[in-house]
């Protein structure tokens, strides 16, 4: 919850000691995700919807409040081309507004739910009771907005969907920030091009985390394979905050070490495909919530800092503007 402090002691907890028993505590409430949003004593609003793109799946959130997570649930059975032909959208009471392939929001785009079921605090794919559940559980302050999920083209029909979102507690106060996505994809970025910008120049930003898809690059003999793309990840401040490669920052290298133990709640996911591993998706990186402002970030594509593999990139970046 944004308006709660957060207690903290220096180095690694000592076994059998309360800052050991809080860090469990946290790390077990973490690794169930969906029961997030209730620690707060968040209340569920919840509705069944036929979606198309003559009949959105439409939800007003008309008084300030704090959304503390978003649900969208689908028959596992749904073909992939019917999820990925629906939008999400949210819009303010400034106008202010993003909007997606609601997929794109969660994960990849060209790969079924379950080869690519994963678990974060924060984001994640599963299944439970014939569903394929979608879930966010970022903190979205509002003082209005409007969150719309409508189909693109009529001929694939409606979508039969549970769309939940929650509302936490928000008497402690409402922070002033607001919850934004950026998605760009796919991008063919060739051999000897620029970044791949995963949020683009734009002021100063709280920089959330990403998901960064690539495919079509099959590694040069000697490298590892295409998560080992040491091509840095950039977070431009200023000053300039270069990083590691995709594997560390996306995959686990940078979080903290009390919470490394399965399934990793605070990480990222590395979802691999393919014999040769040429296509994957990275999920991740929450811990931009104690990072400074940035201005953009973007990620080189190589195994040097030469940008010298040709990938085609998807991503989805997510931040807070002040």
């Amino acid at each position: 919850h944004p308006s709660v402090p957060v207690p903290s002691f220096k180095g690694f907890p000592r076994p059998g000691s309360l800052e050991q028993a809080m860090v469990d505590s946290v790390a077990t409430a973490l690794g169930q995700p969906l029961e997030i949003p209730k620690i707060y004593g968040a209340r569920e609003l919840g509705q069944t919807y036929e979606i198309g793109a003559d009949q959105p799946a439409v939800i007003n959130l008309d008084t300030p409040g704090i959304i503390s997570g978003l649900r969208f649930a689908v028959p596992h059975d749904l073909p992939l081309d019917r999820r990925n032909n629906l939008d999400l959208s949210f819009t303010y009471e400034n106008g202010d507004s993003f909007a997606l392939p609601l997929t794109a929001f969660f994960g990849p785009l060209d790969r079924p739910p379950e080869e690519i079921y994963y678990q974060t605090a924060l984001l994640g794919i599963t299944t439970a009771g014939g569903e394929d559940i979608y879930y966010a559980n970022f903190a979205m302050p509002f003082q209005r907005v409007q969150i719309r999920i409508q189909g693109r083209d009529p001929a694939a029909g409606r979508v039969g969907a549970r769309v939940s979102c929650f509302l936490a507690d928000s008497s402690r106060g409402i922070p002033p920030l607001r919850f934004q996505v950026y998605y760009s994809g796919p991008v063919r970025k060739e051999a000897g091009s620029d970044d791949f910008m995963l949020l683009p120049p734009g002021g100063k930003r709280k920089y959330v985390g990403s998901i960064l898809s690539a495919r079509d690059w099959i590694p040069t003999p000697g490298a590892w394979n295409c998560q080992y793309a040491e091509g840095n990840v950039k977070m431009i401040g200023p000053p300039l905050m270069p990083f590691t490669g995709w594997e560390d920052f996306f995959s686990g290298g940078y979080f903290p070490q009390a919470f490394m133990t399965p399934p990793r709640p605070l990480g990222g996911g590395t979802i691999y495909w393919s014999a040769y591993w040429n296509h994957l998706t990275v999920v991740g990186l929450f811990h931009g919530y104690n990072q400074p402002l940035v201005e953009a970030v973007s990620v080189e594509h190589g195994v040097t800092a030469a940008n010298e593999a040709t990938l085609t990139c998807s991503g989805t970046s997510f931040y807070y503007t002040l």
